[in-house]
């Protein structure tokens, strides 16, 4: 009989399987102890009950503890990855991401009859996700909100699935007599100030105005892209404008201006989106892909390598040029 190394010993715990994760819960649960975080025996005892296979359930289970596979679960294991979405490069992969966050999980929450329960999620982790789901349905009604759990996660992880998936999001052009203001932040820890690119384009893509400047200071990614997306509505105001939407591709920072938190780093920034917002006819911040907010990432690139302070109102200049024309889907 093999003995296991010492080594092997010490890491065995690493090693979560969906079988071992069923026996820890019902161990918990026969003991009498709070499964996870201690929140709400109601959301286990409706998940346990359920009328889903077993494998969904203990999918489930992983989710809400982050033990899934996720590349944000994969760096806190001391694997060498990036914690970044590999998908659409704008937010943290972990289970609330992958589950929820992510643009196609939306997608597929959007057009299913839960809808116009989850909604109503105001945000948060995995399990505040899970725990709120379990104060509007029984154990019954939470059959198919497992399952499509379990498809979002399968979906992630099918190779065809991905050969399969939309070509790269180019910028879209707004609807008539809206204009569309992209904005990006560019954040070196190295350097005492961030670059802020901004484009404003009307429905025919013809720039109105675009912006590439510095913003002097030690700012966080997370703040930049906050102040970023100010300096948008800022424009939005300056140029006089009742009917716009502010674009920014940092999933967290159109969260926080969506779902504001008091006591966060970022309140002040926030409060003053949300005054200029409610000054306006229509007015809002939405979240768009990398790839289609490229034009603004260039600028807030370019303000980080040249220290010359750009602002113009219909004028494009030459090197910006074929960034625009290049952006622009057919």
């Amino acid at each position: 009989m093999m003995r296991r190394s010492k080594k092997a010993k010490k890491n065995l715990n690493a090693v979560f399987w969906g079988r071992s994760a069923y026996r820890v819960e019902m161990g918990r649960r026969c003991s009498g102890s709070t499964s996870g975080r201690g929140l709400d025996h109601n959301w286990w005892g409706k998940l346990w009950k359920s009328q889903v296979p077993n494998k969904v359930k203990i999918h489930v289970w992983r989710a809400y503890h982050e033990a899934l596979r996720t590349m944000f679960s994969l760096s806190k294991r001391g694997v060498g990855v990036n914690k970044l979405c590999p998908s659409c490069r704008t937010g943290m992969e972990d289970s609330s991401h992958v589950l929820w966050y992510f643009s196609e999980a939306q997608e597929v929450w959007r057009n299913s009859a839960l809808w116009p329960v989850l909604k109503k999620f105001p945000g948060g982790p995995f399990y505040a996700f899970c725990l709120f789901v379990s104060s509007q349905w029984n154990s019954d009604e939470l059959g198919n909100f497992l399952v499509i759990i379990w498809s979002l996660w399968q979906r992630r992880n099918n190779p065809v699935e991905k050969r399969t998936l939309a070509p790269k999001a180019l910028w879209h052009a707004p609807s008539h007599g809206l204009i569309k203001i992209n904005v990006d932040a560019a954040v070196d820890s190295s350097l005492e100030f961030i670059g802020v690119g901004i484009v404003a384009r009307d429905e025919e893509g013809v720039v109105m105005s675009f912006l590439s400047r510095r913003i002097f200071g030690k700012f966080s990614p997370h703040l930049g892209e906050c102040l970023a997306v100010r300096e948008g509505v800022f424009l939005a105001n300056f140029l006089k404008l009742d009917n716009w939407v502010v674009e920014s591709d940092a999933m967290n920072a159109v969260r926080a201006i969506q779902n504001p938190v008091a006591e966060a780093p970022e309140a002040n920034i926030v409060e003053d989106i949300r005054d200029y917002i409610a000054g306006v006819r229509n007015g809002r911040v939405c979240h768009i892909s990398r790839d289609g907010n490229r034009v603004a990432h260039k600028l807030a690139k370019h303000a980080i390598s040249k220290s010359v302070f750009c602002f113009s109102i219909d004028f494009v200049p030459r090197w910006l040029g074929p960034f625009v024309k290049a952006n622009l889907a057919s």
